[in-house]
């Protein structure tokens, strides 16, 4: 049987640009992910990236650029040097060398526009780690290692896809219920790619018997 892992998505809103070079290809330029900048809510839970969490998955994965998450529409592949990325202090930085096909020429006329300036990637998690802020009566999940699978631009960003492991986390953080241990230490998804269900209610009571004991 094939393991089924279930891949998390997350947008970033950050300029794109598109870069003509004297050899006539044309690069996509931008940052999929940003370091240490909160997310919006994903559902009783807010998220961070910690610098780092792509360095060990930059050496090993075959990463694709792929417009809208779909992979009809390779823009480019680590592999075969049409996909470049890297970690700086910002974020993750990604350049992709579109192809020379209508489809691509047609996102490039859309992203020059400014129809399309938003980014997306796709990742399984490897470490976090979850804590909560009493302060601002939110939990806080902190992504330390993840598997990224790809990269690229993206029309406009649903809800974040969140996997049924971090639901899990979340709400037993929420109800001070120990979660379940994933099995083989991989999430299965569950066929659900809804946005989490966690209930801010109950995570509110929470935290209100935290800061009580």
């Amino acid at each position: 049987m094939f393991e089924r892992i279930e891949v998390e998505r997350r947008f970033v809103a950050s300029e794109l640009r598109i870069v003509e070079e004297d050899d006539g290809q044309t690069h996509i330029r931008g940052y999929g992910a940003v370091f240490n900048s909160r997310s919006e809510d994903l559902g009783g839970f807010i998220e961070l990236i910690a610098p780092g969490a792509f360095a060990k998955t930059l050496q090993e994965a075959d990463v694709r650029s792929l417009q809208n998450h779909d992979p009809n529409y390779v823009i480019g592949r680590s592999t075969a040097g049409t996909l470049t990325l890297r970690e700086d202090d910002h974020g993750l930085y990604y350049d992709a060398i579109a192809p020379d096909t209508q489809w691509a020429r047609d996102l490039i006329v859309s992203m020059r526009r400014g129809d399309m300036n938003q980014s997306s990637f796709g990742f399984r998690t490897v470490r976090d780690s979850w804590a909560a802020d009493e302060e601002r009566d939110v939990i806080i999940r902190t992504l330390h290692e993840v598997q990224l699978y790809d990269v690229g631009p993206v029309t406009f960003p649903a809800y974040p896809h969140t996997s049924s492991e971090a639901r899990d986390r979340a709400s037993a953080m929420a109800t001070g219920t120990p979660p379940a241990p994933p099995e083989d230490g991989h999430p299965e998804g569950d066929g659900d790619e809804g946005e989490a269900q966690v209930s801010v209610d109950i995570l509110r009571r929470r935290l209100d018997l935290l800061e009580a004991e």
